[in-house]
């Protein structure tokens, strides 16, 4: 498997160079969608480190949607540790260290199937042949969504593959009899629970609503709210759990049933940045609960805030709102790499230094210009150009939690069984 997806990177090279016009750089639709032919990133080394990112959203119908900023963070953080660790001698001298990593969608079934037919084949063929030469298959980074790692890691466990993800905050996760292989660089949803209704009892606050995603991100942190709250003797008013991309009536709704209890005015939103931007907009439409509320946001969407809706109404509604999210910094060094990419780059890929395979996709939505040519230019954006690049100015860094945490453990994890590891405490900093 991993050797046609090797052929076929070559061949997106090969297209570039070609006599076809340079821009067009889009894959086909079989070849993007194609059950085991699903675009993945693949760089050569002696040791491994497989990756479950969102290089794109959760779509309709099951399919992939468009391209997301902390998903292709995600992978350049990774990139960018990996060729961080292969110039320096001292931290595994004499080992290459490749990377494997797949785009999950932020769906718990398209990452299963990227498990199966892309991470599972070539760990078995390592396994089944125990030569000098093959590499080592360390583990798997990743994913963000606790949903997508819940059912990753039960499959990866089978096989004794360690998962670690750096945002994957389900408390349930934390169980070794049911997740014995899955490991994490956050803290669990309980202790966020417990974080934001201390917050309310130090505001002397009696009682708050709750706005919950009805997947397991949302579902198990309400019931780690349900038992903080009881804990602290604090009553939980409503509870009104919302579903993946609810219509706009959906959320008026939600607004009114909120209103209904208009003392409880501390609402807890529980969800992912979709949910949250459209509960807010609804608020903000509702001219009852214009100021009205004070919400308090989970990681799961707060850390997005400045990427989200940033209309003067929107602002309005968030005005003296208050966020949770994990301990956490930009990295930095991240925001000069990305600016710095160009699909230039892209062209001069190599097996040993791959460039992201989703880059020009995602330089094309950040520039707001076209991959195809003028000739099948149907949607008015300028071409976008070989040595453009995203403003260094312009590109927010995210508080992901490090993936470099995640190497350097898998790392120390799997590698001394076979190399000298000396030091490995330089990439825990």
């Amino acid at each position: 498997m991993m050797k046609k997806t090797c052929e076929y990177n070559s061949r997106f090279n090969q297209f570039f160079s070609s006599g076809r016009h340079q821009y067009d750089i889009t894959p086909s639709s079989s070849e993007y969608e194609g059950l085991k032919g699903y675009i993945v990133q693949y760089r050569e080394g002696d040791l491994l480190v497989g990756g479950i990112l969102d290089a794109h959203r959760r779509g309709s119908d099951g399919h992939c949607g468009d391209v997301t900023e902390d998903g292709i963070q995600g992978i350049e953080t990774i990139n960018m540790v990996v060729e961080m660790i292969n110039a320096d001698p001292g931290i595994l001298p004499g080992v290459q260290v490749g990377s494997l990593i797949i785009d999950s969608c932020d769906m718990s079934t398209h990452a299963l199937e990227g498990v199966v037919h892309d991470i599972l084949p070539f760990f078995t063929t390592m396994k089944t042949n125990q030569t000098s030469e093959q590499p080592i298959f360390a583990g798997v980074a990743g994913a963000f969504a606790s949903g997508v790692s819940i059912q990753t890691t039960s499959l990866l466990q089978v096989f004794k593959i360690p998962q670690v993800s750096p945002w994957s905050t389900n408390s349930w996760l934390s169980d070794k009899q049911y997740f014995p292989y899955f490991f994490r660089t956050v803290p669990s949803d309980r202790h966020q629970a417990r974080a934001m209704v201390n917050v309310i009892v130090q505001r002397g606050w009696n009682y708050f609503s709750v706005v919950y995603k009805d997947d397991t991100y949302g579902i198990q942190g309400f019931r780690e709210l349900e038992i903080a709250a009881l804990e602290q003797n604090i009553c939980i008013a409503k509870a009104i759990s919302v579903i993946e991309r609810a219509s706009k009536d959906v959320n008026n709704d939600i607004i009114e049933e909120l209103l209904l209890v208009r003392n409880a005015r501390v609402v807890i939103v529980f969800t992912n940045r979709y949910q949250a931007e459209e509960l807010m907009l609804a608020a903000h439409r509702n001219q009852e609960s214009r100021g009205h509320f004070l919400w308090i946001g989970s990681d799961g969407w707060a850390g997005d805030i400045p990427l989200m809706n940033t209309d003067a109404d929107y602002g309005e509604t968030l005005y003296g709102s208050i966020a949770f999210l994990p301990k956490a910094k930009p990295v930095e060094a991240l925001r000069a790499r990305i600016s710095n990419l160009t699909l230039k780059h892209y062209l001069l890929s190599t097996g040993l230094n791959p460039i992201n395979p989703w880059l020009p996709e995602y330089l094309a939505w950040r520039l707001n210009c076209s991959l195809n040519d003028s000739s099948n230019n149907i949607d008015g954006k300028p071409i976008c150009e070989p040595s453009s690049h995203v403003d260094y100015n312009q590109l927010h860094i995210l508080s992901i939690m490090q993936v470099k945490q995640t190497i350097a453990y898998e790392d120390a994890r799997r590698v001394t069984c076979r190399f000298n590891v000396a030091e490995l405490s330089i990439l825990e900093n």
